[in-house]
């Protein structure tokens, strides 16, 4: 696959509401062919230890089955088997799904929706890591939906409990979840240059952005001949929450610091984002922690916690993917 139009979100397109039943399993009957999906994703963060965690549902709707994953790494990692905790399971039977709450068969990992897009709890339990999970969301904004997509982001508030081989560490961070429902996520290979998928937060909790979006092409990034890509082709989406005002991202020129003697892997990165105002927003981001890890097998991703500062002077936390696929990372050594 080599042609991005259809990833990209019409940038003149706004925002729209979000039910209350788009916080819930919504396919529950009916398997038939496809790759349908429906996915919950919630993070959080101990910066000041460079500590970050994920949970994760992909519940293949069609296919009646599911994969889940919760994982907490500190500092940078090279490979997913030395982060902190790392339980990822691909094979899955479809989750129990209650009035209330979805939870994964075999991980003990529950998400119960207390109100919907505003209060969830998050439950996990590994007793042979002595690790577990107790965490408690608050909404930060309304849920923030793209018209046309199935799929929301919302800034977070996290706060809770995290046992980590048997030592308790106490989680209040804020962090951006994401929802999608009845949407497709193919799996093939791809021929396109490196995306970064960026959710931060300031320290405040009162600023919040997302992008997903590639380097600036003009900028000279390592994979400028490769492709044949203009810099507004690059943006699939964004937003920006800020002065209680949300703000629709139209335009953004990254750039990316790469460690060049570890795959590439991104060091820190700046990034101006120009909102449906006119208004530029300048993000620089340095990374704090890093691990890899690829949800599925034709994808490869770094996720990163960075530390962020926005226009010089505001202040937060930013959990970054950085993706590629086999096309571009064969040619990293050569």
């Amino acid at each position: 696959m080599s042609n991005i139009a259809h990833l990209r979100r019409d940038p003149a397109a706004g925002f729209e509401p979000c039910l209350p039943e788009n916080d819930y399993i919504l396919s529950k009957d009916g398997p038939i062919p496809g790759v349908e999906n429906e996915t919950y994703w919630f993070s959080f963060d101990k910066p000041e230890r460079a500590l970050s965690g994920s949970v994760y549902f992909w519940v293949h709707t069609q296919l009646r089955t599911m994969s889940c994953f919760v994982v907490v790494w500190a500092g940078v990692k090279r490979y997913v088997w030395q982060a902190e905790h790392f339980n990822y399971h691909q094979f899955l039977p479809y989750p129990e799904v209650g009035e209330d709450y979805v939870q994964a068969p075999g991980i003990d990992v529950r998400i119960r929706i207390h109100e919907p897009h505003e209060r969830h709890e998050i439950t996990y339990k590994d007793p042979d890591t002595g690790t577990s999970l107790h965490l408690v969301t608050r909404a930060l904004t309304p849920p923030i939906k793209a018209v046309g997509r199935a799929h929301l982001d919302q800034p977070m508030h996290i706060q809770g409990e995290l046992k980590l081989d048997g030592e308790t560490i106490q989680i209040d961070s804020y962090s951006i979840r994401d929802r999608s429902w009845r949407g497709k996520r193919h799996e093939q290979a791809s021929k396109f240059p490196p995306f970064t998928f960026g959710s931060g937060i300031s320290g405040d909790g009162q600023i919040s952005f997302n992008f997903c979006g590639a380097d600036d092409p003009t900028k000279n990034p390592p994979w400028a001949a490769m492709y044949d890509f203009k810099a507004e082709d690059l943006l699939l989406e964004g937003w920006i929450h800020r002065d209680g005002k949300l703000s629709k991202v139209v335009k953004m020129s990254k750039v990316t610091e790469h460690d060049r003697d570890d795959f590439m892997r991104a060091l820190s990165w700046e990034c101006e984002l120009t909102d449906d105002t006119g208004r530029s927003h300048f993000i620089k981001a340095k990374r704090q922690s890093s691990m890899i890890l690829a949800p599925w097998y034709n994808i490869y991703t770094d996720w990163q916690q960075l530390s962020f500062t926005l226009d010089g002077h505001v202040e937060g936390i930013c959990m970054s993917n950085e993706m590629f696929w086999n096309d571009y990372a064969k040619t990293l050594r050569g």
